[in-house]
């Protein structure tokens, strides 16, 4: 779209006046217009081909510094300045507000960023914009735009069901159909919806179709044509210059076209495979292994099956291979190395390398195959402690896999190459066997996009179940005394229990303590004074009750005790504890004696649960006499 106040001629010339003011001579700035990607120096405009994602590396100089132009938080354009121009202070400024207002103008749904017979619908069904191509294909026009598209055609209905799986990102390839336009013969069209994105992440459908009708046949004595492009005119302009090998066969699996990246893997160019069978061209040309599988593939895309496939060459990269079928008698094949430029991959591996070496996560990336590309420094500490330097390519040498019973693992069973092959892996546990010891974690594997491999995410179990040990123990303490709590004295009680049951001879008490006449000590004395208070409570309990014995604090004044084999011993252990707690306390300037109550079970035998334990004991609470017998 062009600025609101300029034309995009006037605009362009006042971005040029910008740069050469600011000094630059060879410096350029990149910026959308809406229209596509406009490269801008002091002295030429261009337009350049291509998606700003995927053509950014083309575009960038390979060296100098670029520049992000931002306007409210938002990158608008590049500034490239090349090594030796040293541009004015300001001007990044000066442009990035010139070019906030291509941003702003810009229209997401403008159909000038469309090709061929296509169009752009909106997650509710309208239609939103379309090429004169598509309008002319349908016999539509302009005022179509914001209908719903089964109000336009009642066959569209199912395009609008299917905009869901569209949205979410997945393609949805449409069956063959006829369609027969005003003053034209009839044509057998095939088309696809594809996710397109528009604006702050939103994504649209873009609806696209193309001719299958094959090519005429040549008359006897005519020479052979020299390719199918006139009958797949669309594919050639869809997918001509795409960057990946692309075919469309029949459903024999013969070659009807392909694009000029198929060419470029041809000694013999595009005409030497025409009629051929897929399986017998292409880089696999001669490997009978390889061969059989792309055979394999073009069978099930004639019977309707999508398929992808690995295929390993005796020699350089593997190839990744897909085949989806278009209609009943056509099938689109792409075929795409996993390493499309050599030294791309192994300047950005190198980069993630010096990024991983610093990361606290333990993740680790392999290739298509599974095979560890690099660790990250946490990997190195968990999985290759005595190993900081070693290449991953040599991990076999430093630490060995294996499964929860001891049993190593094969290479079939790593999480990355199980990841690879379709299946969920997530928290699987593993031991990491290594000159260090034994380490169990638990791994997650994720695909990475573009068929780069698998990433395995590592989490060390040891320091968690330590950690879940830790909380354990502290949620099952009082947190000032330190002696245990009412959960985990419930927890012995149970155990005493179930001994009982199975041993009638067992024998435990429970006496269960309660502090009168204090009130709030912490409200009354202070937080100070009120602790010290409860730990002095709590250290005469400690004194009173035997070793054997498990001592508990509840809430404020209230200890319990669980007795074992208490015998003849218990009014001893009466005795003891009121005459403990007949000896006056002193906080701060006050000393006074609290009154003690005590309930007493003395044989669980008859008890249930242990909440029905305590509550007996809550039941028989009575202020502690002068004097026990050793009988009562």
């Amino acid at each position: 779209m062009e600025p609101s106040f300029l034309s995009s001629e006037a605009f362009n010339a006042v971005l040029q006046a910008v740069l050469a003011s600011s000094g630059a001579s060879e410096s350029f700035v990149l910026f959308h217009d809406g229209g596509g990607t406009v490269r801008l120096g002091p002295g030429d405009v261009r337009r350049l081909e291509g998606d700003w994602g995927a053509g950014l590396d083309r575009w960038l100089p390979p060296e100098g510094d670029t520049l992000p132009l931002l306007h409210g938080g938002q990158t608008v354009g590049l500034l490239c300045t090349v090594p030796g121009e040293a541009l004015s202070a300001g001007t990044d400024h000066t442009l990035s507000g010139l070019l906030a207002q291509v941003s702003m103008t810009a229209d997401p749904w403008s159909a000038d960023q469309l090709s061929g017979q296509s169009a752009l619908v909106d997650r509710c069904g309208r239609l939103r914009a379309a090429t004169p191509g598509w309008f002319a294909l349908f016999g539509l026009s302009g005022e179509a735009t914001g209908q719903p598209l089964g109000e336009l055609r009642p066959g569209w209905r199912c395009l609008e069901q299917a905009l869901p799986d569209v949205l979410a990102g997945r393609a949805h390839g449409l069956p063959a159909w006829r369609e027969e336009p005003a003053g034209q013969a009839a044509r057998t069209l095939g088309g696809d919806l594809r996710p397109w994105p528009v604006m702050g992440g939103e994504l649209a459908a873009l609806f696209t179709v193309w001719a299958l009708d094959p090519a005429p046949r040549a008359a006897p004595g005519d020479a052979a044509p020299a390719g199918l492009a006139s009958g797949h005119a669309a594919f050639q302009a869809i997918f001509g210059h795409a960057p990946q090998a692309q075919w469309i066969v029949d459903a024999r699996g013969t070659v009807l076209d392909g694009n000029a990246a198929a060419a470029a893997l041809e000694p013999g160019g595009a005409a030497a495979t025409l009629g051929e069978p897929i399986w017998s061209s292409g880089v696999w040309r001669g490997l009978d292994p390889v061969r059989r599988q792309v055979r394999a593939a073009a069978l099930r895309a004639g019977r309707g099956e999508a398929s992808e496939l690995l295929l390993e060459m005796e020699a350089g990269a593997p190839w990744q291979l897909r085949a989806r079928p278009l209609d009943r008698s056509h099938a689109l094949f792409e075929a795409v190395p996993l390493d499309h430029d050599p030294k791309t991959v192994e300047r950005r591996l190198a980069l993630l390398d010096v990024l991983m070496a610093h990361s606290g996560e333990a993740v680790i990336v392999t290739d298509g195959r599974g095979r560890p590309l690099m660790f990250s420094g946490a990997v190195r500490q968990m999985m290759m402690p005595g190993a900081q330097e070693a290449a991953a390519r040599d991990w076999a040498r430093h630490f060995e896999l294996r499964g929860t019973d001891g049993a190593p693992l094969s290479p079939a069973q790593f999480p990355a190459v199980r990841a690879l092959r379709g299946e969920q892996v997530q928290d699987e546990e593993v031991l990491v066997v290594s000159d260090q010891g034994t380490r169990s974690l638990a791994m997650s594997a994720h695909l990475l996009p573009g068929d780069l491999g698998a990433v395995v995410l590592a989490r060390d179990l040891g320091e968690k179940r330590r950690l879940l040990s830790y909380l354990s123990q502290v949620t099952r303490r009082d947190p000032l005394t330190e002696l245990p709590n009412r959960q985990a004295f419930l927890d012995r009680i149970e155990t005493a229990l179930e001994q009982r049951r199975h041993d009638p001879e067992t024998r435990y008490a429970v006496l269960l303590c309660e502090l009168g006449g204090l009130g709030d000590p912490l409200a009354t004395f202070g937080p100070v004074l009120g602790q010290r208070l409860w730990l002095d409570c709590a250290a005469r309990f400690r004194d009173v009750f035997r070793s054997t014995d498990l001592v508990a604090r509840f809430e404020q004044g209230q200890f319990a005790a669980l007795l074992a084999r208490p015998g003849n011993g218990l009014g001893l252990i009466l005795d003891r504890l009121r005459e403990s707690f007949s000896v006056p306390f002193t906080v701060g300037e006050e000393t006074f004696v609290p009154e003690l109550w005590v309930g007493l079970v003395p044989d669980l035998g008859t008890q249930l649960s242990p909440h029905d334990v305590l509550f007996r004991a809550s039941q028989s609470l009575r202020v502690l006499p002068v004097h026990v017998l050793a009988s009562e």
